[in-house]
């Protein structure tokens, strides 16, 4: 007996060897706030799938099984940045501990269309004081320009949807989605966000700028929507349009309610670029369910086929794209026609 029971104790340390070398990795971790303190009620997900886990009330959290290896995941709470990472791990247990950036009560953009063309308007803070010499950015068109001593701006820009950026040092930087109408334009009133008194020269200077990463999403997003151009098969949706029926949504559902959009019901999303990174696409779920509307400040569409040569490579099967038949927006898995023109979907986190 005792024999048997030495045997059977090799066999199944020989089993969890052989499961450690082929099989998953295991994540544990805290997220916290950038005072330190546990952020209970954060999501932590596998992007792809349905696996994730909720932090507990001390910001732990435990998401297990992952596969071995490159992975993205996209840590979110109301009330905070969401934030996408893209950790290798190997088999067995990985501590990575999350930072979140909570979201300032931003007052919201006001926004109303005039039969002057262009964009312009006022920038302001929260205190309800204007604020001169902000610059203001399109990043789609390329064209920039600083408020006045009255916080006034005007920038030439074409109708369609527009990435603004706005920052000053002393104030948290902004990223807007606009859409502009065909005829006019849209004036705004920006409200800026001040940083809290004392900070240091350095950490003021790094939080009035745009991280390395927001600036570089910014940028790619931009070049995609210059590259669809005015196609109707490539639509655009802007964070305003999402806000009219999207809270509360998944993103998938909000799309739904966007007639300009619903064109895409019958087109397969075969890859996703979030904030930049290439992530999975869901086998068996509409693809875009996993984010939240509120989350997004825009999400552009452009077929496959009309990817510059670096992102096609990526939408293909291994390069980050899926490696099943994907799914339409419907929840349908694609078929026929639907196939022919697969179509790729570019995410601009709200930060």
């Amino acid at each position: 007996m005792r024999r048997a029971s030495v045997a059977f104790a090799l066999l199944m340390t020989l089993v969890r060897h052989v499961a450690a070398q082929q099989g998953d990795a295991r994540l544990v971790g805290r997220v916290t706030d950038l005072a330190g303190m546990p952020v209970a009620g954060a999501t932590v997900a596998l992007t792809g799938t349905r696996q994730q886990a909720q932090t507990n009330a001390a910001g732990d959290f435990t998401l297990a099984p992952l596969p071995s290896g490159h992975v993205v995941l996209i840590v979110r709470r109301l009330g905070f940045a969401a934030m996408l990472l893209e950790p290798v791990f190997a088999p067995g247990e990985t501590r990575m501990d999350v930072t979140l950036e909570r979201l300032p009560q931003e007052l919201a953009a006001v926004r109303t269309e005039t039969k002057q063309t262009g964009l312009f308007g006022v920038v302001g803070d929260t205190a309800f004081d204007i604020v001169p010499g902000a610059t203001v950015a399109a990043a789609i068109h390329r064209n920039e320009t600083t408020s006045n001593e009255k916080g006034q701006f005007t920038l030439d820009v074409p109708s369609g949807p527009e990435i603004v950026t706005v920052r000053r040092d002393g104030f948290r930087p902004r990223t807007m989605g606009i859409t502009l109408p065909p005829s006019g334009g849209a004036q705004v009133v920006v409200w800026l966000t001040p940083l809290p008194p004392g900070l240091d020269d350095a950490t003021r200077d790094r939080l009035s700028r745009f991280t390395n990463h927001d600036a570089m999403a910014v940028t790619d997003y931009a070049f995609v929507r210059r590259r669809a151009g005015s196609s109707a098969t490539a639509p655009s949706v802007t964070r305003e349009q999402l806000a009219v029926s999207g809270q509360g949504l998944t993103l998938n559902d909000a799309l739904n309610a966007i007639p300009r959009a619903q064109l895409l019901r019958a087109r397969a999303v075969t890859c996703i670029f979030v904030d930049g990174a290439s992530v999975p696409v869901s086998a068996d779920r509409p693809p875009l369910e996993e984010y939240l509307a509120d989350d997004v400040e825009a999400v552009q569409f452009l077929k496959v086929k009309d990817l510059p040569a670096d992102l096609g490579r990526r939408c293909a099967p291994g390069g980050g794209g899926a490696t099943r038949a994907p799914m339409n927006r419907a929840g349908a898995a694609s078929r026929g026609g639907a196939s022919a023109d697969p179509m790729a979907a570019f995410i601009l986190l709200r930060h």
